[in-house]
């Protein structure tokens, strides 16, 4: 276990411990059609060409035997914990060399796939603080079949939201945060290729800014589904490179490979319980 998971696994306890004593105290590549081309004569990483009520019937309602008319959701003074899974495209990408027909392959440094566990707390009828711990990886697209791509990295992100109702049971939240990104490693393997190699660079960890804008659906029962956009802006340094094994300097790095971009946009959905 890296020491950013151990450190993002205790700051996310710490959250929920946290969100629960305000809450007692006020009652979260497949293979492709074409093989990847590296130019000739370069090396891949250093040329540039590679109003609150339970769930439930009302007093009245239940007192007449009839349905209640309708649930509301409000979440001020609970606790939620939510998991959420993300796809999305990165801001900027670095080139890996070109298939045989001709097309770019590439590899960013944000969106991909990936999930997310969240603590939160309802603030007020109107304001939410999220906790977020997950994990997110991109791949080489188009995906080739002689050659494989990936930048990995973990987060552990802070929100607060402001709610805006929609209806009783729906409501818009839109809001923003900082993040912390550790675990960055690009990993580019070519040795399928003749003259290609693999290639690993590993960034320290870093620190970003995200906004992000959701509708949440009440279900039944306290359980909601949530579905929006997260836009964030993340920037990595590299600390280490490695060749075929071999310690490389990171000056050899290309620059958008050194201070690799890691902004995008992800769509997310998930399931959230409230207590």
């Amino acid at each position: 276990m890296s020491p950013f998971t151990k450190r993002a696994g205790t700051y996310l306890t710490m959250a929920i411990i946290v969100a629960g004593t305000a809450a007692s105290a006020t009652a979260q590549g497949t293979a492709g059609s074409q093989p990847l081309s590296l130019p000739s004569g370069t090396q891949q990483m250093t040329a540039p060409q590679v109003a609150s009520q339970p769930t439930g019937t009302t007093q009245a309602a239940a007192a007449e035997g009839k349905p209640e008319a309708s649930e509301v959701l409000s979440t001020k003074g609970k606790l939620k914990l939510e998991i959420s899974a993300m796809m999305g495209g990165g801001s900027k990408s670095i080139d890996l060399g070109t298939t045989t027909s001709g097309d770019a392959v590439k590899v960013s440094g944000g969106g991909g796939a990936g999930l997310a566990i969240t603590a939160g707390y309802g603030l007020s009828e109107y304001l939410d603080f999220d906790v977020s711990l997950g994990g997110q990886a991109s791949t080489e697209r188009p995906a080739v079949e002689n050659a494989d791509a990936s930048f990995s990295r973990g987060f552990l992100r802070a929100s607060l939201k402001v709610l805006v109702p929609v209806r009783d049971r729906l409501r818009f939240k839109f809001g923003g945060g900082v993040g912390i990104y550790g675990g960055g490693e690009l990993d580019v393997d070519t040795t399928r290729i003749v003259g290609g190699s693999r290639n690993i660079v590993k960034y320290d960890d870093a620190t970003g800014a995200h906004l992000s804008g959701e509708l949440e659906a009440l279900i039944r029962n306290d359980f909601t589904v949530v579905a929006g956009l997260r836009l964030y802006s993340v920037k990595y340094k590299a600390n280490s490179y490695e060749q075929n094994g071999v310690a490389q300097p990171v000056s050899t790095l290309r620059d958008d490979v050194r201070n690799l971009d890691g902004g995008g946009a992800d769509f997310f959905i998930g399931l959230a319980k409230y207590f």
